[in-house]
């Protein structure tokens, strides 16, 4: 029998919860990501409209340190026209070119409405647990 678990963590962006459980939440979230007792991969949600904030580049900067292995999937690509997407796609790279993004992190541009999209996360998602399980 193998055993893995899925877990999807809380934001950070918009907690709408007092200052000490947003720092509890934290805290049990870091130790969660650093608890080397199971393999761990990420998938970092950051919404197209607002690309990569402060917070995410901390995130990016923290994943780095505590060595988890990612991929971005960005949020909302519906909600953008082809001018924002080009955008979107510019500060990707540009992530990559300063050395803030690594070359090799996948990224996904997903919506709702964007079934190719959704099917290929899922297949990542399957793919990273056979890897776990076998």
């Amino acid at each position: 029998e193998h055993d893995y678990h899925i877990a999807d963590l809380p934001g950070y962006g918009y907690a709408n919860i007092s200052k000490d459980k947003q720092e509890k939440m934290l805290k049990n979230i870091a130790n969660f990501l650093t608890d080397r007792t199971s393999n761990k991969f990420l998938f970092l949600l950051v919404d197209s409209r607002l690309g990569f904030t402060n917070i995410d580049l901390d995130v990016l900067d923290y994943l780095k340190q505590i060595d988890i292995q990612f991929a971005v999937i960005y949020t909302k690509n519906d909600k953008l026209n082809q001018r924002e997407k080009t955008a979107l796609i510019k500060k990707h790279n540009e992530l990559i070119a300063n050395n803030i993004l690594a070359n090799d992190v996948e990224y996904f541009v997903a919506s709702v409405n964007n079934q190719k999209q959704i099917e290929l996360i899922r297949n990542k998602m399957f793919s990273i647990l056979i890897n776990i399980i076998y």
